[in-house]
């Protein structure tokens, strides 16, 4: 990876700053003038976090500088663009340009980490200091994860046991996390193994069932049948009592509904006589007339009104001298002509109407007559149905006194023997049931027992082959295998850079151990907590080299390397530009003389009222370039 140029605006004290970088770049300036802000820039849009922010980038408001809305930061690089703005409002924008195409936000850091190095990688190349404070842990981890190969052949025999534990290999971004993905997900189902295995070893065999569940079973079968037998003798006594007391409750019933009828028919007041009826009967017919003359009065005074109401309309219109119909004039003679059906009409209504008055006036008793009369025949009615009931009743009674033949019991055992014989078999019953239960519960504990062992078998071999997968995913399995091949060459990439300060190291990851030694005093070696702040500087130098090139990065920052003497850092601007690295960007308050060199650029740094101004005092391009 390259960056052909930088463009910082407002990005700390970089109000706006651009850089145009060679091969090997070196920034130099006194303390606080913005040369670590530049690396930061680099880190912070390639990674998304840097040393003033947290893992996950948060604490990124304080690079924006005071006063200001927004950051810029543009890495132009020769395949693609990346841009990141920090606002504190809106929050970070990860943008990267590509011929023809533009990713945005987190689909762009996605592209960053997949197509440049991951997050952590590009840390520990960018930061020297990061890599060599981490804890011993926290190194393996890194430097196992840029050893391992980026994808894991299983042998058929690891996929065997794999399906064979229905389990799978849990896939990770990276091959490390793949691996400690997988062994912890085999620790996990060994875990539940060895849970169950505990709980079936505490079983206890239990003792072999006795007996024949047929035998208690058909002994039982004719207990329930005699059982059976007496509760339908029982049943037939209680029937026939049942019966008896029935028959007796009948008859009282019967009597006593006789008695009460017989009573009521008795105390009913005497009829009416014949002659009184047939007075009734011809008085109600009376009545009966007398509605039709009322009906025949209401027509004929209704054709009484409507014929003295066209007697008063003739004449009106007679006043006029003109007949209404033909319009022609009227004479008295055409008058009385004309009037005489009319006065004629009303004379018959008049006649008939006294005369239905006197013949109404005559019958105004119908109505009581009629009354009575049927108060007469609903009494007669009442005495033919008391008469009809109270027949029916002596009948019933009657038949309830006849000798009735009874068919005789086919046993001679009374209620008592009966209940007594029933309680005995009961207590038999129960006792043949719980002997039953305890036979099949014993069956099923035998039944269990076994399914147990057989589980128990069954997890004890999936035991054994967790155990190899364990192995096998774990810090002395295939990791420490893979890592094992490839330690060598990286140890030699390491030393490559170390050797130009006269030192070499030894190391492995599993277990982590890391040794230093000089070449003046080869049979001395130091851990890293026994070197000075110098000598730690320049092996966090000489890691993020290597993992620079083993990752495919090759592009480091040697941030702070004011650590680092006159000759030190003489040494590190040669190991720098006779590495195959594609870039390298190094700062520090001083770097001097400029040396002619290709490929390589110097730039001085100052502030003045805390805004970085940049010069370019030397530049020397390469004649071949390499991406």
């Amino acid at each position: 990876m390259k960056v052909s140029k930088a463009k910082l605006k407002h990005f700390r004290s970089h109000r706006h700053t651009v850089l145009q970088f060679e091969r090997v770049n070196f920034l130099r300036g006194l303390n606080k003038s913005g040369k670590s802000s530049v690396a930061q820039a680099i880190e912070m849009a390639l990674s998304g976090r840097c040393s003033l922010t947290d893992e996950g980038g948060r604490g990124w408001e304080q690079l924006i500088e005071e006063g200001a809305q927004t950051a810029t930061i543009v890495l132009e690089c020769p395949a693609f663009t990346v841009t990141l703005t920090l606002d504190r409002t809106v929050g970070r924008t990860f943008k990267v340009e590509l011929p023809g195409t533009t990713i945005l936000g987190k689909q762009a850091q996605d592209w960053l980490a997949e197509k440049i190095a991951p997050p952590d990688v590009i840390n520990a190349a960018l930061n020297a200091w990061r890599f060599i404070r981490m804890d011993e842990k926290d190194q393996a981890s890194l430097l196992a994860r840029v050893l391992l190969p980026a994808k894991l052949e299983l042998s058929q025999e690891v996929s065997d046991w794999l399906g064979a534990n229905r389990l799978s290999v849990v896939e990770r971004p990276t091959l490390f996390a793949t691996i400690e993905a997988t062994h912890k997900a085999i620790s996990f189902a060994r875990t539940e193994v060895n849970r169950k295995l505990r709980d079936l070893k505490a079983i206890v065999e239990p003792d072999e069932v006795t007996g024949s569940r047929d035998a208690v079973k058909a002994k039982l079968g004719d207990l329930q049948a005699q059982q059976t037998e007496a509760n339908r003798k029982l049943l037939a006594l209680s029937t026939r009592e049942t019966a008896d007391r029935m028959t007796a409750d009948q008859k009282l019933m019967y009597e006593r509904d006789i008695d009460a009828r017989t009573k009521v028919l008795t105390e009913l007041p005497p009829l009416l006589s014949a002659k009184a009826v047939e007075k009734l009967e011809a008085a109600a017919r009376l009545g009966v007339r007398h509605a039709e003359v009322r009906a025949l009065l209401a027509a004929e005074r209704l054709a009484l009104t409507s014929a003295e109401q066209d007697v008063e309309k003739l004449s009106k219109d007679d006043e006029t001298g003109v007949c209404p119909t033909c319009k022609a004039t009227l004479t008295e003679a055409s008058r009385k002509a004309m009037f005489a059906p009319y006065m004629s009409r009303l004379n018959d209504v008049h006649a008939t109407i006294k005369r239905l008055e006197k013949e109404l006036k005559d019958t105004s008793d119908s109505e009581e007559a009629a009354a009575q009369l049927a108060a007469h025949k609903n009494e007669v009615r009442r005495r033919e149905e008391l008469r009809e009931t109270l027949e029916q009743l002596r009948e019933r009674h009657a038949t309830l006194f006849a000798v009735r033949e009874r068919e005789p019991l086919d046993f001679t055992e009374t209620a008592e023997q009966l209940q007594t014989e029933l309680e005995a078999l009961k207590q038999r019953i129960i006792r043949g049931l719980d002997v039953l239960v305890k036979m099949v519960e014993a069956e099923e504990a035998v039944k269990l027992y076994k399914s147990q062992m057989a589980e128990r078998q069954k997890a004890e071999a999936r035991l054994s082959e967790l155990e190899k997968l364990l192995d096998y995913f774990g810090p002395s399995g295939i990791k420490a295998k893979l890592i094992a091949e490839r330690l060598s060459l990286f140890t030699e990439r390491v030393n490559a850079v170390l050797q130009w300060w006269g030192y070499s190291l030894s190391f492995t990851i599993e277990p982590y151990s890391l040794r230093i030694t000089e070449a003046d005093t080869p049979h001395i070696s130091l851990t890293p907590n026994q070197l000075s702040e110098s000598e730690s500087y320049r092996l966090g130098i000489a890691f993020a080299v290597a993992i620079a090139q083993w990752t495919g990065l090759r592009f480091l920052i040697a941030d702070a390397a004011d650590i680092l003497d006159k000759y030190d850092k003489w040494n590190l601007a040669q190991a720098l530009l006779e590495s195959d690295l594609d870039q390298a960007i190094v700062t520090s308050t001083g770097i001097a003389p400029v040396f002619e060199a290709e490929g390589t650029a110097f730039y001085t740094l100052s502030k003045t009222g805390g805004i970085t101004a940049t010069e370019l005092d030397a530049q020397t391009s390469l004649a071949t370039t390499s991406v």
